[in-house]
């Protein structure tokens, strides 16, 4: 159970060597004097978390971590998500021995990718679309794509969900409460496929008919800040429960660009060594794929979150 927590007196941003630096955008902190790999001890672990459910979004340069480094640092911060078990056949692009964190990459060895090379073609959150989604990430760097200029290529950009919602009309949050989304894999594959960005085989007609079809609040109240955010996002959110297509279409999408306006937004460029940590439920994200056949592999592992309420 995801305990109450308030944030509401911010601590000091510096204590004990560890610096919490805001990046001046609507989320997104660095924070600075924490070797992960040399040991980090409780009341620290307290203040990252802090920081994240504060910023939304932390990143930590610099660091040197092995997979079970990663895993271990991560459980700290909340359970680790289950590894999730792959289709029968299917080549599971996780780490060997650590099935709990997933390789994104774009690289080939022994002909087959090591990776899910297309991960973030739309704007979302992670695990939307199942029962518990996600309630932190955390995304390891370990090799980063260099443009002939010198300059780091394969930008993830973050909105707030939160901010977003605060920004509404009050006439537009009475509108929107009570409403639910149905958040839709098979709508999502589907969407892909009409714009041309599917790159992962179609859904098989035994997928289509077992994979399960859920819904969550439009509007969601977090589960620890108690902030409410919108969770909706343009590649999962389906419809508005008992609407029609049109009628969903209609409210959804003049949300889903609010969203996205760079007043909610930062842009994350990557270094190798970054350990990203973002809160799942008060963001969303989106890749850049700018970088072709240039190497690119990061670590990338989730946390356990309540059913959104």
């Amino acid at each position: 159970m995801i305990e109450q927590a308030t944030i509401d007196k911010a601590p000091s941003d510096s204590a004990a060597g560890i610096e919490v630096i805001p990046s001046g955008d609507a989320l997104g902190a660095e924070v600075t004097g924490i070797d992960i790999r040399a040991g980090v001890d409780e009341a620290t672990v307290i203040k990252l978390r802090d920081a994240v459910l504060r910023h939304s979004l932390v990143v930590l340069r610099g660091q040197t971590l092995t997979p079970a480094e990663q895993l271990a640092f991560t459980s700290r911060i909340e359970m680790v998500r289950p590894a999730p078990r792959p289709a029968a056949g299917s080549h599971a692009p996780v780490v060997p021995e650590f099935p709990e964190l997933v390789v994104v990459s774009n690289i080939v060895e022994d002909g087959r990718k090591i990776g899910i090379s297309d991960a973030g073609l739309l704007w979302h959150s992670d695990t939307c679309f199942q029962s518990n989604p996600e309630l932190f990430v955390t995304l390891y760097a370990l090799e980063i794509p260099i443009g002939e200029d010198g300059v780091a290529l394969g930008d993830t950009r973050y909105v707030s969900t939160t901010a977003a919602y605060d920004a509404l009309d009050q006439a537009t949050k009475d509108k929107l409460e009570g409403l639910r989304v149905v958040q839709s894999y098979i709508w999502h594959t589907d969407k892909l496929d009409r714009l041309g960005l599917l790159t992962r085989p179609k859904l098989t007609e035994e997928q289509r008919r077992t994979t399960e079809e859920l819904s969550h609040p439009l509007v969601r109240t977090h589960p620890i800040t108690g902030r409410k955010l919108l969770y909706i996002n343009e590649a999962f959110s389906a419809c508005i429960v008992g609407w029609t297509e049109a009628a969903s279409r209609a409210l959804l999408d003049p949300l889903l660009e609010h969203i996205k306006q760079p007043r909610f937004m930062t842009k994350h460029r990557w270094q190798e060594g970054d350990f990203l940590i973002w809160d799942n439920a008060a963001t969303q994200h989106l890749a850049t794929f700018d970088y072709g056949a240039i190497r690119r592999r990061l670590h990338r592992c989730g946390t356990v979150g309540p059913t959104p309420a």
